[in-house]
């Protein structure tokens, strides 16, 4: 149970402050009013509490309200990490911190200029969506896809030297999500033929294009890369 101090803050100047940025939620200014409430109060918290875990994840909620994601991240961290010990909050809700967490770095590690900050992001995103992955308790071709992608952004950030491995990786990935779908997205036959032309796998990029002429017939997209590819399988006399 939350302790008393922090039961009657949350449950009145906070609340209060919570509910007129609900009201007008584009107004940062709200928001940073209740996390001037909200600081001195994690402050004084004992690590470790549920006092603390509850203020933490507040504070982090009202940081993403502002798109202040970034900042959001070492509450939602120091959250995961008390729950994690102490499991005050359900698996579903620490789940949702965990995918929450994932998505943050993802979109960091595309905006960020910094090749090694970039590095930095995606390996965390990909972490916390491979928890997300291991831990859920149904299938998610869609979470799959965007572990795929974090993979193959994260394989392509020196473009003198792709990093195979990671690409390899990212091809498990879209392969157990293509799997789990009733029919794939075009999305995964287009992550599918990125990991393979990184890969050097003419003769299977040809086969996946050929699927992805099939899938979209109106579209010219692919009908120049499957004719580049067939050139290319001809030069290096394969059939």
């Amino acid at each position: 149970e939350l302790s008393d101090k922090v039961s009657e803050a949350l449950g009145g100047p906070i609340k209060n402050a919570k509910d007129a940025s609900s009201k007008d939620p584009s107004n940062a200014a709200l928001h940073q009013q209740v996390i001037s409430l909200l600081d001195p109060l994690i402050q004084s918290s004992a690590p470790n509490t549920y006092d603390r875990e509850v203020l933490v994840v507040e504070k982090a909620q009202e940081l993403m309200a502002m798109s202040k994601n970034v900042d959001a991240i070492p509450s939602l961290e120091e959250g995961l990490h008390i729950t994690d010990q102490f499991h005050y909050f359900d698996d579903a809700t620490t789940l949702e911190m965990v995918l929450t967490l994932a998505q943050i770095y993802g979109q960091e590690g595309q905006n960020s200029k910094s090749v090694e900050q970039q590095r930095e992001f995606y390996a965390k995103a990909y972490n916390y969506v491979r928890r997300y992955l291991d831990q859920s308790k149904t299938p998610n071709a869609d979470m799959e896809q965007f572990a795929a992608s974090i993979l193959l952004q994260q394989a392509s950030l020196n473009p003198n030297k792709v990093d195979i491995g990671l690409v390899k990786q990212a091809q498990v990935e879209i392969e157990k999500g293509m799997r789990i779908s009733v029919a794939p997205k075009v999305q995964f036959y287009e992550l599918l033929l990125s990991a393979l032309q990184q890969e050097g796998d003419f003769k299977h990029s040809a086969d996946v294009l050929e699927r992805l002429v099939q899938i979209t017939p109106n579209t010219k997209t692919y009908w120049q890369p499957l004719v580049a590819t067939y050139i290319q399988l001809a030069s290096d006399g394969e059939n």
